[in-house]
């Protein structure tokens, strides 16, 4: 069964991608529950085959898209070739926009013992700045326990935030109910997730892996990098295969988890079928 969350945000400073959601679900596992009840917990999401999607545009899905792979311009004249150039950069841009601006704001370090301004400490954070758009996450889950203790978190994130600094202001959300449930099922959703088509597109963005190498086939995808880090320890760089990357499916694992020192990365391919638009 397939689940959908739709929320706004305000502002965050990580890139809400399916490996930092669960992340954040993690974590407030173990803030909530002791730790062998939250093993246990996230024990049922894996086993349960869980998958978690990216933040995406409510109805709005990802398809990696290229248009010319080299530039090849055809003017003479320097300046009119600056320009096409220009002209053809722009179509080379992913059309997926989640409509965020970004902002750089300058933050003060404080002195945890006396409680002050650390003197000629200033230092910048660039964040993501939301509309007011509806966002999307999408859940596929064989155990409805999952959606349960789902609720429970997603309940929290709305109190805490989700990502980082949560304690400026950062990663506020708000969730849409559905006769008081966060989370509804979508049929739509689980149609295509079960289409029997060769060509799939992940929904999801996944760390490439020996493990997913084997089990997917990527045929068509941008690869980007993510650095994270949590409050005391600085997670390994993953390199990606960006959401909506085209796949074939050669064995439908669940979700993929590891352990790196006192933290757990997330991952997973979510491939549903979408109809492609002509030129695509």
């Amino acid at each position: 069964m397939i689940y959908r969350a739709d929320f706004n945000i305000r502002s965050s400073n990580v890139n809400l991608i399916s490996p930092t959601i669960f992340a954040n679900i993690s974590r407030v596992l173990f803030e909530i529950f002791d730790e062998d009840k939250a093993l246990n917990l996230i024990d049922l999401i894996v086993k349960s085959k869980t998958l978690i999607s990216d933040v995406l545009l409510k109805e709005n899905l990802p398809i990696v898209k290229f248009n010319d792979v080299v530039f090849q311009g055809q003017e003479v004249d320097l300046n009119q070739k600056r320009d096409e150039f220009r002209k053809w950069r722009d179509r080379q841009k992913d059309i997926y926009d989640l409509k965020y601006e970004e902002n750089t704001r300058i933050r003060i370090r404080i002195d945890r013992k006396k409680g002050t301004a650390e003197e000629g400490y200033l230092f910048y954070q660039d964040e993501k700045v939301f509309n007011k758009d509806l966002y999307s996450i999408y859940v596929y889950t064989e155990d409805k326990n999952v959606i349960n203790i789902f609720e429970l978190v997603f309940k929290i994130f709305e109190k805490t935030g989700i990502g980082n600094d949560l304690s400026i202001g950062l990663g506020q959300v708000k969730f849409i109910r559905y006769d008081e449930k966060i989370f509804v099922r979508d049929i739509d959703m689980e149609k295509r997730f079960l289409n029997k088509g060769k060509l799939k597109y992940s929904i999801s963005s996944v760390i490439i892996s020996d493990e997913v190498l084997k089990d997917y086939k990527f045929l068509r995808y941008k690869i980007s990098r993510y650095d994270g880090r949590s409050p005391h320890l600085v997670k390994p760089p993953y390199y990606l295969f960006e959401k909506g990357a085209m796949l074939e499916v050669l064995k439908f694992k669940g979700p993929y988890l590891s352990r790196f020192k006192d933290i757990f990365i997330y991952n997973c391919v979510f491939p549903i079928t979408i109809e492609m638009e002509e030129g695509r």
